[in-house]
């Protein structure tokens, strides 16, 4: 799901946002519980996302 053929590059976050019903999917093909899976989802996202910055500067940032 990437704008790049028009010369856009999505950010990780617009990526992640863009396929959660995918990964949403993925991990209730896994979990059965549909709150439990947007939970997990939700803190995969949320740990993602605070890790961009030292992903993006190698980790270099302190």
């Amino acid at each position: 799901m990437s704008n790049e053929a028009e010369g856009e590059v999505q950010t990780p976050v617009e990526i992640l946002v863009a396929d959660h019903r995918r990964f949403l999917a993925f991990v209730r093909s896994r979990v059965k519980d549909e709150g439990v899976a947007e939970e997990i989802l939700q803190n995969a996202f949320v740990k993602g996302i605070e890790s961009l910055p030292q992903a993006v500067d190698g980790g270099r940032s302190g």
